[in-house]
């Protein structure tokens, strides 16, 4: 009887509190692809900050702004970036901090607005994920090009080869994921059928 009128407390563990591979740091950069961004934005801020003095300087033109923006700042964000299988979310928020960076360093603040088109056009840029989509496909090349026995080309052979059993519940989105769906845009879009005689 005992027994029965105890309560028990049942804790429900979420499956990135299981997971603490997410959390370890390898060779500079997180292996969970949402922390190793937050902490790539983290110190990309404080490259910003470093420059803060640049940004706000009339006496320096635009054109210097962002050509430092992209030398100091963008490597830091993008460091190893060909590796992240990303999601629309974290997609959106790259995107993001990329802009208001955009709109800090042409002094866009508040009271003044300036559409995300305008602000790439006068800024000569394209949003990040072109340069994402870019060191993707570097980095596949690379792996296409090493040999048969290299430890990153038997991990492809077996994703390709579909010998794995998928675990339970809604796929995770990875960078072969991001892999294929980049290669039906790139179809899609720039592929065009031939008249059929």
């Amino acid at each position: 009887m005992e027994a029965a009128s105890q309560r028990q407390h049942i804790c429900w563990r979420t499956d990135r509190e299981e997971e603490v591979w997410r959390k370890a740091k390898t060779v500079g950069f997180r292996l969970g692809i949402t922390d190793d961004i937050e902490g790539k934005m983290q110190l990309a801020n404080l490259a910003m900050k470093n420059m803060f003095y640049m940004w706000g300087a009339k006496a320096v033109s635009l054109e210097l702004k962002l050509k430092l923006f992209h030398v100091y700042v963008l490597p830091v964000l993008l460091y190893n970036a060909g590796t992240w299988g990303l999601t629309e979310q974290l997609a959106s928020k790259i995107y993001r901090w990329h802009r208001k960076q955009l709109r800090c360093i042409a002094g866009y603040i508040y009271p003044n607005y300036i559409s995300n088109k305008n602000l790439y056009k006068q800024c000569k840029t394209s949003p990040q994920h072109n340069e994402v989509h870019r060191s993707r496909w570097h980095i596949l090349g690379h792996i296409l090009r090493m040999l048969d026995s290299s430890p990153a080309q038997k991990a492809l052979n077996i994703a390709f080869s579909k010998k794995l059993t998928p675990r339970l519940g809604r796929p995770r989105e990875g960078l072969l994921d991001c892999l294929i769906d980049d290669e039906k845009l790139y179809y899609n879009q720039n592929v065009k059928m031939a008249p059929q005689c």
